[in-house]
């Protein structure tokens, strides 16, 4: 329903003015962040194409390599972006800051040097926005001074439906920072940031109708970390975190306020609008502006956090806890990988050993008929399902340490073939109902425990 039927064509750099050659196209020097080593390199590049909003510059070390891109490729890139990707994400999220005054965003097109190894394994990065570009480089040394995105051409294939959502995604981060930073709020936090750009992914992926944003969330039901309650509120922030468990998970999260919202996916501009204190009071605020069909009395973060981990297993519920107010993401669910349901490949547990939960996260196990147990800190207890028992952290303080849960899981049934072993999460089963809640700090130090 976002798609946009703009019939605008590029001008200026046509690929019939050059016969399809590159050997007079204008050229242009840049920095560029090789992502491995954190430190800045220079980019020769020509550029390939302009279009009514955006310009193409192709790096030339590329050229040889088999990792090209064409005049032709340009263009489509271009018109995609015109077309498509430029209305449908800044009237979604916002608009812009035009740093170098020219009208259009740049996009640098690259094999990003990020420590990809095909051999080793088949993570990379499909592009960056680097906000250090907003600024005058007499302010940082490094910056193009421009409004602009990295796209990688390697493995990413250009002008294909991972490179567009990749575009779209980094375009929301480039809106994010011209509308809190620019402006002299505060910027969003990594995981609200990272969540409005999934969202801008899978807007994408509706104009095309493709789904493959949702893939996301078999990320989320492969990883060994699911099973210990790993999300996206303590981005990235121990040794056992995993990147893309933190997106699969924060994309569950943005659609689930989608769905809920009575304004649909414009839940997502009432959020970066929102300058609260914090991330989570961003999101309690635009959800209290936007979930009236609920009438209901305030949420707060604890329900809010509770409503969307119940919702992972209770997910074809239609009320707050669940997604089935969306038919086409609940049959998604129900078929995610080899006729398993989503509350199938989220686990429930048995074995009775203490797990630690940081912030934001939450684990379930089977419940049959034992006495409640008491929250005790900021680890919370929900029995709102039938015979699941649900435990998380609801603690706000990202840095603020862990806390463990009593009644923990058991080793998960995943049926991942690709996936390698997975932390134990086995132990001795114990006559004990429950075991000492102890918080421990975020360098995950061991959790001792004792018999009550």
């Amino acid at each position: 329903m976002f798609s946009l039927c703009l019939l605008v064509s590029c001008e200026l750099f046509n690929p019939l003015n050059y016969n399809n050659s590159e050997s007079n196209l204008p050229e242009g020097s840049f920095w560029a962040l090789n992502l491995k080593t954190n430190k800045p390199y220079k980019v020769e590049a020509q550029l390939f194409y302009k279009g009514n909003h955006c310009i193409i510059y192709v790096d030339k070390a590329l050229s040889g390599t088999g990792k090209s891109v064409s005049l032709d490729t340009a263009k489509a890139i271009a018109d995609e972006y015109d077309n498509t990707i430029h209305g449908l994400v800044t009237g979604s999220f916002g608009e812009f800051k035009d740093v170098d005054d020219n009208g259009k965003v740049t996009f640098l097109l690259l094999d990003i040097q990020d420590g990809y190894d095909p051999k080793t394994s088949s993570g990379y990065t499909g592009g960056f926005f680097y906000s250090q570009d907003m600024y005058d480089a007499d302010l940082y040394k490094y910056s193009n001074e421009a409004d602009m995105l990295y796209l990688d051409v390697y493995p990413q294939v250009p002008n294909s439906s991972a490179f567009y959502s990749t575009m779209a995604h980094e375009l929301q981060h480039l809106v994010e920072f011209s509308q809190t930073t620019s402006k002299g709020k505060s910027p969003k936090d990594i995981w609200l940031n990272e969540g409005l750009s999934t969202g801008a992914e899978y807007l994408y992926g509706k104009t095309i109708n493709n789904i493959d944003p949702n893939r996301r969330v078999l990320t989320y039901l492969l990883s060994e970390l699911a099973p210990s309650g790993n999300n996206f509120f303590c981005w990235d922030s121990s040794p056992t975190s995993n990147a893309l468990v933190d997106y699969a998970t924060v994309y569950l999260f943005f659609q689930w306020l989608r769905i809920h919202s009575d304004n649909g996916a414009g839940i997502y501009k009432n959020i970066i609008n929102k300058n609260t204190s914090a991330g989570h009071s961003d999101v309690v605020a635009a959800i209290n502006d936007n979930f009236g069909k609920y009438d209901a009395p305030s949420l707060d973060w604890e329900t809010v956090l509770a409503s969307w981990l119940l919702s992972n297993k209770n997910y074809q519920g239609k009320g707050l806890v669940g997604y089935g107010a969306d038919s086409s993401f609940t049959e998604f669910l129900s078929t995610t990988m080899s006729g398993k349901s989503m509350s199938q490949l989220v686990p429930s547990y048995t074995v009775r050993r203490a797990i630690n939960l940081r912030p934001g996260e939450g684990v379930f196990w089977d419940y049959n008929g034992l006495t409640n147990p008491e929250n005790k800190g900021n680890i919370v207890y929900d029995k709102s399902l039938t015979n699941l028992l649900l435990a998380y952290n609801k603690n706000i303080s990202l840095y603020g340490g862990q806390e463990g849960a009593s009644l923990p899981p058991s080793a998960p049934f995943i049926p991942a073939p690709s996936v390698s072993a997975s932390r134990s999460l086995e132990g001795s089963q114990s006559s004990e109902l429950y075991e000492v809640l102890k918080d421990v700090p975020l360098d995950w130090k061991t959790l001792t425990s004792r018999k009550e």
